[in-house]
């Protein structure tokens, strides 16, 4: 919904006419903000972020999703696929 309206110093004027528009489903374009990891014992992790910019959600996060995976090497290695990914979907 838009509005406009105009103002100077002695005030505002009357608004327009409400305009109501779609814009249609886009996904986020900006990643979790300052993702961090901290061990909690060997069985269990806290993760954390900050969430992305408003400007850059097109209509808001209604969940975040966290893939893991056990790593067969010492060496993290991000593949092109993850095979079996866990993931938990969390509620914003």
């Amino acid at each position: 919904e838009i509005q406009v309206l105009t103002s100077n110093d002695y005030g505002r004027g009357p608004p327009s006419i409400l305009q109501v528009f779609y814009v249609g489903d886009v996904a986020p374009f900006a990643a979790p903000l300052d993702v961090k990891v901290t061990n909690k014992s060997s069985t269990e992790l806290e993760i954390t972020w900050k969430p992305p910019p408003d400007d850059t959600t097109n209509g808001g996060v209604i969940a975040y999703k966290i893939h893991y995976w056990q790593s067969a090497t010492e060496n993290c290695v991000i593949p092109d696929s993850i095979p079996n990914p866990k993931s938990v979907t969390e509620p914003s």
